[in-house]
């Protein structure tokens, strides 16, 4: 399955073996700033929207509606489930990281990072977050601490949009991000150094 975030306030989930459309999300009032599936792209039944309206959704797939609306007062330019704790992980432009209880929707923590935050990723035991932020930074937050564990920099890396997604490796010993000049940085985890630097987009 692929789901898409829109521009025209839906989101939708399309069959990639025939590339049809499968199901198309509508409640927002604004554009779309991310979506994704609840337990992973192996199981559709729920996904998790954020909007420039300024709320987030999860949505019950299979009802082809929205099951709660969470009001947020910064916008959440990411969101990510954390599937072993039920709880929802979101990225705003106050700097903040906010985790919810995905079946209340109440709000747990939240954890101050340094700048604007535009994307996430979580590790695979919901342990840890990987969050990007506009001043060139990727963090590695510690969940069970709710505090920041260790940053990531290089010279040359620079976050240019606020739609910028970095990704964790599945064993956690990797963290790759786009760069602004279209090279892709990858960090060792454990020492924090530069690992490789992959090039191709102009």
């Amino acid at each position: 399955m692929v789901l898409g975030a829109s521009s025209d306030f839906a989101c939708r989930v399309w069959t990639l073996a025939d590339r049809r459309l499968k199901v198309n999300l509508t409640g927002h009032s604004d554009r779309l700033l991310a979506a994704r599936f609840v337990g992973g792209a192996d199981n559709i039944n729920a996904i998790v929207t954020s909007s420039y309206d300024r709320t987030i959704k999860l949505w019950n797939v299979g009802r082809r509606q929205c099951s709660r609306t969470i009001p947020v007062t910064s916008l959440c330019y990411d969101i990510i489930a954390c599937p072993s704790t039920r709880s929802l992980v979101s990225g705003h432009s106050d700097k903040k990281l906010r985790i919810w209880d995905q079946e209340s929707g109440h709000q747990i923590s939240e954890i101050a990072l340094s700048a604007r935050i535009t994307g996430l990723d979580v590790s695979t035991d919901s342990i840890y977050i990987l969050a990007c932020t506009r001043d060139d930074i990727l963090h590695i937050v510690d969940l069970r601490q709710n505090s920041v564990l260790k940053t990531l920099q290089a010279a040359d890396f620079h976050v240019h949009a606020d739609c910028v997604r970095p990704c964790f490796s599945p064993d956690r010993v990797f963290a790759a991000c786009g760069s602004q000049n279209g090279d892709i940085f990858v960090w060792n985890v454990n020492s924090g150094n530069v690992q490789s630097i992959l090039h191709g987009h102009e």
